[in-house]
């Protein structure tokens, strides 16, 4: 991974980040002439060598309007590809005893395999505070993905996510309450994309997930009780759970 970083202007930063993740994994299995499973005796070779490239430009803006409201802005670009090569072969009926080589099979089959798979996304946020007890932060992401079908493109992730401090905001300051905050958020992602070239009915299909949150936070002063409740909501197409959290 490497990374190039600019300041363009005192407010704005630049900055250029790509990395590559290259692996190669080779098995082998032998069973001996004999064997329970493959009397006539067997080897396989199986070669996998996957590279992986992913690459972001991303631009950073801070700025202020006076003393108490601030601005955050990052504007990013995705691009993500990988390749995956596999290379299977079987070999059968061994001559020579105890000579585990594809060249000792009697009966050798080959199967290879190729994925190739290319990602790109936009995405912005946009982080929003005034003074020290109102946050606010807005996301987007648009993506883009060869594994899918045209007619299903582009997919948007939004989010939302807000917070209130109100021990601040009204200046309680109090035996009984030091820190209250109200919270909540709203989120879709998704669940991946399916994998290259599945075609097959027995895959499942690309879904895009909704959810929203809550959430209220307490802390007693004086009897030292730090009190959270969250509400997560999580709905799924058809299916919808409802969860609560308190501690």
């Amino acid at each position: 991974v490497t990374g190039v970083q600019t300041c363009a202007l005192p407010i704005l930063k630049a900055v250029e980040r790509i990395g590559l993740d290259f692996y190669s994994d080779y098995r082998s299995q032998s069973f001996a002439i004999g064997s329970r499973q493959f009397s006539l005796g067997q080897v396989t070779e199986n070669n996998y060598t996957n590279t992986q490239v992913n690459n972001d430009l991303i631009f950073i803006a801070n700025n202020n309007i006076g003393e108490d409201i601030h601005f955050n802005t990052t504007l990013g670009f995705n691009m993500f590809s990988s390749s995956l090569t596999q290379v299977f072969v079987q070999g059968d009926v061994l001559a020579i005893p105890d000579f585990y080589d594809i060249s000792n099979a009697g009966s050798i089959s080959t199967v290879k395999g190729n994925g190739n798979e290319r990602q790109g996304s936009t995405y912005l946020m946009e982080e929003f505070s005034y003074k020290t007890w109102l946050f606010l932060t807005l996301t987007g992401r648009m993506g883009y993905t060869t594994s899918l079908p045209v007619a299903s493109q582009p997919y948007f992730y939004p989010s939302a996510t807000a917070s209130f401090v109100f021990t601040d905001a009204f200046k309680m300051d109090n035996k009984w309450l030091s820190y209250g905050k109200i919270r909540g958020g709203y989120s879709r992602v998704d669940q991946g994309t399916p994998f290259l070239y599945s075609t097959r009915n027995y895959y499942s299909r690309y879904f895009l997930q909704d959810g929203w949150t809550d959430g209220i936070t307490e802390i007693y002063r004086q009897s030292r009780i730090d009190q959270h409740m969250h509400i997560y909501i999580n709905d799924q197409k058809n299916r919808r759970n409802h969860i609560i959290y308190i501690y």
